[in-house]
């Protein structure tokens, strides 16, 4: 996996092309959230295992 500080790192050469630098900053955001929902699942519980609330109930 790569690190955020490697990724910074590759966006600082000046001989990128728009679309290497787009995905390299679609790599950070993805690199970033990863590290984030690591974070929060030792926290906080993830809204993904709680179970759906019910709907309102509508007659058929």
């Amino acid at each position: 996996m790569t690190t955020l500080a490697e990724i910074d790192t590759a966006l600082r050469r000046p001989d990128l092309t728009p679309l290497d630098r787009a995905s390299l900053l679609l790599a950070r955001k993805r690199a970033f959230m990863g590290y984030q929902s690591k974070q929060d699942s030792t926290t906080n519980p993830s809204a993904f295992d709680s179970p759906l609330p019910e709907g309102p109930k509508g007659e058929d």
